[in-house]
This record gives C-alpha cells, structure tokens and sequence, in this order.
C-alpha cells in the first residue's frame, strides 16, 4: 500500500478533509452491517502502526485490536454505522449498507473538529470520501469516489475496515455469543463456517440471524472455521 498518496493528491487538490469508508458483515447469516468511516491526516505517518495499517481480512483479531486503538487514539475523526438484521431483513441489503455508511457519517459529525463546506454548501466534516466497492451513496452529502479493493490501496480505508471489523467481531461475541453460544458466534462472527451450519440444522436460526437469507446456494456456502 502507498501510505496517503491518494489522500495527498486530494488534498492537494484543495480538499481539506479526505475520509476512507468500509463496510463489514455483508455476506453473513448473522448480525449487523456495520461501516466505518475514517479521517486521517499526514501525522498518521508518524506513527510505528502506520505501517501495519491494511485490508482487515489480512489481519488475526489480536492485531486488529491492537490497531483499532491505535487508529482511534490518532486518527483526525471516526464514526461507526451498525444496522441490525432486523432492520436488514426489512430494507434489503444495498439500502442497509447505505443506511449503515450514513449513520457513520452522521457519527462522524460528532467527533470531528473538522468542518467543510459540500458542493451543495451544506457544512460536512468531511468534503470527499473515498469508498471501498463500487457503490456511492447519495444520502451523504460530499464527493465520493468507490474504488474496488480501496481497502488494499488507501489507509484511510484500511484503517476503515479495521474499525469495522474489530467492532462487529467484538458485537458478536459480546451480545450475540453470550446469548446464542452454541452458534460460535465469538469465532465466526455470523459467516457461514461448517460448524455454524451444523449449529442451525441442529438448534434453527435465532434472533439475530438473518431471516431474508437462505441458508444454502450462495448466501449459505460454507467456509473453513477459522479465526476471521
């Protein structure tokens, strides 16, 4: 990864405030979406963990835990958007990421000491955001540019996925593994493992599975237990 050379063009390009957003948890059985969004600045670079900073999948729990401390002790500003799967089964699941990367956004209003004007003149703490994906959402209000595998590219985005992914991971183990044990909740975070297979042949679906999904053909495709 080129640690802030999509973020420096920006702002050289007057952007003042460049955030990087990601989503988690799209393909689970279980549990929310959650997206983050993330600000960061040059002085990330500073930082011994900067260099650590990458798409979240790359990385065990125990060191997304230790940069998800690191990111939101030094980032500029961070919000984070959950949407439960009740609310996912009721909107679908594009209108549920949507949703999700708003709620972040609207968090981020909270925690930024940072404020810009959009092109539509309303103020924003965040005038351009850089998405993982191919999709932008109208809903926010600034410049949005998705770039597929963003989350390999920009560290405002990696640093994104982090946030996410450790605090969905931490959601399921937390509320959804101490209600729901014998799912492995805790180990896999609402992804079709074998054993979570097992689990619902076994004990059926529980409150926060997914209900809009089919558990089998593609949403159902299991994958290998492991420490996601």
């Amino acid at each position: 990864m080129k640690l802030l050379t999509k973020e420096k063009k920006l702002w050289k390009r007057g952007f003042f405030s460049v955030g990087g957003g990601d989503e988690v948890g799209l393909g689970s059985w279980a549990g929310p979406i959650t997206a983050a969004i993330v600000v960061v600045d040059s002085k990330i670079l500073d930082l011994d963990c900067a260099y650590e900073i990458q798409d979240s999948k790359r990385l065990n729990r125990k060191k997304r835990a230790v940069l998800y401390d690191c990111i939101v002790e030094q980032c500029v500003a961070y919000g984070i958007g959950s949407i439960d799967n009740g609310e996912l089964d009721e909107v679908g699941v594009k209108q549920a990421i949507s949703l999700a990367f708003y709620k972040a956004y609207c968090e981020l209003s909270f925690n930024s000491k940072l404020w810009c004007h959009s092109e539509n003149g309303q103020n924003t703490p965040i005038d351009y955001l850089l998405l993982d994906g191919r999709f932008i959402f109208d809903i926010i209000p600034v410049k949005q540019e998705a770039v597929i595998k963003a989350d390999t590219k920009f560290i405002s985005v990696a640093a994104a996925s982090i946030i996410a992914k450790h605090w969905r991971d931490t959601y399921m183990k937390e509320v959804c593994h101490k209600e729901f044990p014998m799912y492995g909740f805790d180990t896999n975070a609402g992804y079709g493992t074998a054993k979570h297979r097992e689990a619902v042949e076994k004990y059926g679906i529980c409150k926060y599975h997914r209900q809009s999904f089919k558990f089998g053909g593609r949403n159902g495709k299991t994958k290998k237990d492991e420490d996601r």
